[in-house]
């Protein structure tokens, strides 16, 4: 397990709060540990499609699919 020792904080909309209280709900997470899956997705050297991703997450993220 890693522990890590630095803390930020986020300004949010009600509406963007909500949004992830629902992500986090339906994965079983936290917003705290979907907030830090979503740092993740927008560093651009992951190694991995980042909007394949980003739809799971959120599907209409980007609008419909186009697949």
């Amino acid at each position: 397990m890693c522990i890590y020792s630095e803390r930020t904080q986020v300004l949010l909309s009600p509406e963007q709060l909500a949004r992830l209280k629902r992500i986090a709900a339906r994965d079983g997470k936290s917003v705290g540990a979907e907030m830090a899956r979503l740092a993740w997705i927008i560093s651009p050297d992951l190694g991995f499609d980042q909007v394949a991703e980003v739809r799971r997450i959120d599907p209409t993220a980007f609008g419909a699919d186009p697949a």
